[in-house]
């Protein structure tokens, strides 16, 4: 009994295969096999085209959030809150010192922030590389769960970023009036504040309504909270 199988790739990475043999059922076993090696290469590469395009969003959304950081200046400045902090004389001024080591335990976490996450995303870079080698699903699988969660991660920061100034910590007044349009308008304006005041109870804020006006056509024409 003689097997001769001919395998090559057209243009769509589909498999051209030709066998020949005495036995049928030995050439159709046979060729099933390698069909279906081909069929788990080509699933494998697609999962690596959507890893490898995840991890370019992510990058440039990390490139993003960098810029918004400013990071390299905050590099700039850890440096100089290094070499003040050296000087003995520094801390002959112990208030200074404390804000100054303050100011540098802050700048720290934020660049250590961002190490980090090079870091993962260069690791998720390799295992992808080497789940794609042993065309392991599973493993690529991982990878994407990971960058997506990296990308979470850095959403949450990026808002919390918007919200690090000293005002951005106090609470805030919002008002919606729903004008013209009668109660088509008033129950589009009780959907809003119900939105809000969902989104504000995810987010852990204290939502207190001050004030809701009435009137007998529509039932209501705005409110405070």
């Amino acid at each position: 009994m003689l097997i001769s199988v001919c395998v090559g790739a057209l243009h769509d990475d589909s498999v051209i295969l030709q066998a020949t043999g005495v036995m049928h059922s030995m050439k159709r076993c046979c060729a099933g096999g390698v069909l279906r090696y081909c069929f788990a290469f080509k699933h494998t590469q697609r999962y690596f085209s959507s890893i490898t395009e995840q991890v370019n969003q992510l990058q440039a959304y990390i490139n993003i959030s960098k810029e918004q950081e400013n990071v390299a200046l905050l590099q700039h400045r850890q440096l100089e809150l290094q070499a003040i902090l050296e000087k003995e004389d520094t801390w002959n001024n112990t208030q200074l010192a404390t804000q100054l080591s303050q100011e540098l335990s802050s700048t720290t976490l934020s660049i250590d922030y961002f190490n980090d996450v090079d870091s993962q995303v260069e690791n998720v870079v390799e295992l992808s590389d080497l789940a794609t080698e042993e065309q392991d699903d599973d493993l690529l699988d991982e990878c994407s769960t990971i960058l997506t969660d990296l990308q979470q991660a850095l959403k949450v920061r990026r808002l919390q970023s918007l919200m690090s100034s000293e005002q951005d910590q106090s609470g805030c007044y919002l008002e919606i009036v729903s004008g013209a349009g009668g109660a088509d308008a008033f129950h589009w304006t009780k959907m809003l504040a119900n939105m809000y005041c969902k989104w504000a109870s995810k987010m852990d804020y204290l939502v207190t309504y001050i004030d809701e006006q009435h009137d007998d056509s529509a039932g209501g024409v705005g409110g405070q909270v």
